[in-house]
């Protein structure tokens, strides 16, 4: 029998039946050595490796190189062929999109993390709104250049976002109702039925009643108008039947 204590294996003495020789002891080594890691060195060649190390110093740079070397990069980009295809492309889906939506609003964002952004789309998204962060400013003010839509152009400054719908009328409610919720989102003005209007002009515009009211309320007013001449040209015919009904009625109590 063999026990193991701290990586060795300890066999019990033995004592050969067959020859005369004393009891021995034997011990086998099985630990690993740890050859992963090297042993760090000395402490005084450590600290000397550690001073020794050359401390590199890039040569500073001049603000006119930076903005030279900055220019140079945009224009660099602004000349190449494949990013202004695909900027033709989202200066065209822009423009689409002016066409084809009733409602366009501006906003401002505010610092805010990529969880709020996506949870205020959802939002947005489930009162037929969709908003739009693919569109840069530079795009907008290419897309709404020489349009009726130019007098936005002052809009788009800072991080702007933008929400559209096909339809106005409640949807610009619900807009008003989730901004009003969304501090991360500032009103800055937009488009209601081609209409360029402030964000007090948006704010008013939610506060109106639904059209079909507006319209009801309208068909009542100029059907008074009709009634009220009707019942003036019939008020001396109904006033002298009623006085000739008095007058043979007092005619008959009389006789």
């Amino acid at each position: 029998m063999a026990a193991s204590t701290k990586g060795f294996m300890y066999l019990k003495p033995h004592i050969s039946h067959l020859s005369p020789r004393a009891p021995f002891l034997q011990f086998v080594r099985t630990a690993k050595f740890n050859t992963k890691h090297t042993r760090p060195g000395p402490l005084p060649r450590r600290v000397l490796e550690s001073i020794s190390v050359p401390i590199i110093i890039s040569p500073p740079i001049s603000p006119a190189e930076t903005c030279t070397r900055n220019a140079r990069r945009k224009e660099a980009i602004a000349n190449s062929e494949v990013e202004n295809r695909f900027q033709q492309f989202l200066i065209k889906q822009c423009k689409l999109m002016f066409q084809e939506n009733q409602l366009l609003a501006v906003v401002q964002q505010l610092p805010m993390s990529g969880t709020v952004k996506y949870a205020i789309r959802n939002k947005l998204f489930k009162k037929d709104l969709a908003l739009h962060f693919e569109f840069n400013n530079q795009i907008c003010k290419e897309s709404i250049a020489g349009t009726k839509w130019a007098n936005m152009e002052r809009l788009f400054s800072g991080r702007n976002m933008l929400i559209s719908c096909k339809e106005c009328g409640q949807q610009v409610k619900d807009m008003v109702k989730i901004l009003k919720k969304t501090p991360e989102l500032v009103l800055l003005g937009g488009v209601v039925e081609n209409r360029l209007l402030s964000r007090d002009g948006i704010l008013k515009y939610a506060e109106l009643p639904n059209i079909e009211l507006l319209h009801g309320e309208l068909l009542s007013i100029m059907n008074y108008g009709a009634s009220q001449t009707r019942n003036l040209l019939g008020h001396h015919q109904q006033t002298l039947s009623i006085n000739l009904q008095q007058l043979v009625k007092q005619t008959n109590d009389e006789m």
